[in-house]
């Protein structure tokens, strides 16, 4: 029966042989994670042996990280709506608290204004020394991290695929 082969990678030994096995193992640390079966008869990877795919497990693997990221992504997605739903009340109430349009102070009586100013100036002065400042700097923050992790990406992606844009030029 012939195998028709998907993935175009080669076994790092130098002969142009084709991988015949990946080795799925975190820990282990070998030069050649896929590799040919002349290679795997030095038993390099012998203490592997339930963490070792072939080009079908490979792919399976992937599409596995694949499924697992989606769940991620979308964990991050409801994270985001739960912080902006967050945000979106508290300008909701901040509004109702704060802003008092003519037709809502001709409802007022004279001590419910002066309740009311009392409530505001109060309000301003832990606002403008807590809240603001609190919640700039955690945005700051988490700014900060998100740029982070992206970079950290890019770098990844770019040192893995890099070679292979200047293969394919």
């Amino acid at each position: 029966m012939i195998q028709i082969r998907n993935l175009q990678i080669y076994c790092s030994c130098g002969k142009k042989n084709l991988f015949q096995q990946v080795c799925l193992n975190q820990s282990f640390r070998a030069t050649n994670r896929a590799y040919c079966l002349k290679c795997d008869k030095r038993n390099e990877h012998f203490s592997c042996q339930y963490k070792v795919k072939d080009e079908e497990g490979l792919i399976q693997f992937f599409e596995d990280i694949g499924k697992k990221m989606e769940i991620y992504i979308q964990n991050l997605q409801e994270s985001l709506k739960k912080i902006v739903e967050g945000f979106n009340e508290l300008t909701r109430s901040l509004r109702n608290k704060c802003q008092y349009n003519q037709q809502r102070l001709q409802e007022l009586n004279e001590q419910n204004l002066k309740n009311i100013q009392d409530e505001i100036f109060q309000f301003q002065d832990e606002f403008e020394k807590g809240l603001e400042e609190e919640m700039q700097n955690c945005s700051k923050n988490m700014l900060i991290k998100l740029n982070n992790w992206i970079d950290e990406l890019r770098k990844k992606v770019n040192k893995v695929y890099y070679p292979i844009l200047i293969l394919l030029q």
